[in-house]
Parts: C-alpha cells; sequence; structure tokens
C-alpha cells in the first residue's frame, strides 16, 4: 500500500481529479515597432523580424497570430549614429516568453530630411 494510504471501513470512496489543457511552445516572426523616436530623426532601413517563442497552454497557443505578439524598441534618448537596442516582447495574456532572438538589434539613426512647403497657391479674384 502507498505511503499515507489507509484503508476504511467506508463502502464510498471520493476521488478527485485534476485535468489540465498540455502546455507547449510555439515559435513566431514578429515585426517590431520603434518607438521614442527624437522629432527629426528616422531609422535607416527597414527593421527585422524577430523569433520569439512563447510557452502556454497548446489551446492558447493556437489562437496567437503574430499581430497578438508586440514586440517593440524603445529608442527614447537615442541621438543619430549607430545604437544597439533590447527588442522588449509583450505575450497575450496567459503566455510567456522563452526566447527573443535576436534579443538585440543594431539600429542607425539618420536626421530627418526637412520637408519644405510647396509653393502656396494664391486665392483667385
Amino acid at each position: 500500500m502507498p505511503t499515507g494510504a489507509s484503508v476504511s471501513d467506508r463502502a464510498m470512496v471520493i476521488v478527485t481529479i485534476e485535468i489540465q489543457a498540455a502546455s507547449g511552445r510555439l515559435l513566431f516572426l514578429v515585426s517590431p515597432v520603434a518607438a521614442g523616436l527624437a522629432e527629426g530623426l528616422g531609422v535607416v532601413g527597414e527593421l527585422p523580424a524577430v523569433e520569439v517563442t512563447l510557452l502556454g497552454s497548446l489551446p492558447t497557443l493556437s489562437d496567437v497570430s503574430p499581430g497578438d505578439i508586440a514586440a517593440g524598441l524603445d529608442l527614447s534618448g537615442l541621438e543619430e549614429g549607430s545604437h544597439t537596442v533590447e527588442v522588449t516582447v509583450t505575450p497575450p495574456v496567459g503566455l510567456w516568453v522563452e526566447l527573443i532572438s535576436p534579443a538585440e538589434m543594431e539600429v542607425v539613426l539618420e536626421e530627418l530630411e526637412p520637408v519644405l512647403p510647396g509653393p502656396s497657391e494664391s486665392p483667385g479674384p
């Protein structure tokens, strides 16, 4: 008999079983969004997608699409030039981030060309 088990004279037995959804992981390709960019600066080129591995219950994971995952780069306080910036990811509720690859990316910021106003049309007579 297992440790902690005992025999009782009762004829009724109550058994409690807890059932949980199977858990797993899925990999998603997500496009990060630059935030906090100073006025007058722009990102050179396009930001590459990052691979995000999420953990959670399989039913929840199966309902997720890449658009449900927020990936970002905080460019606050950065000036013109090359910078290594950490990629941050916010997963959907009930899921956890296992891995972000790359975890950091090189971002080049440059001053934007000022947009000059075009010739204005004067109102007719």
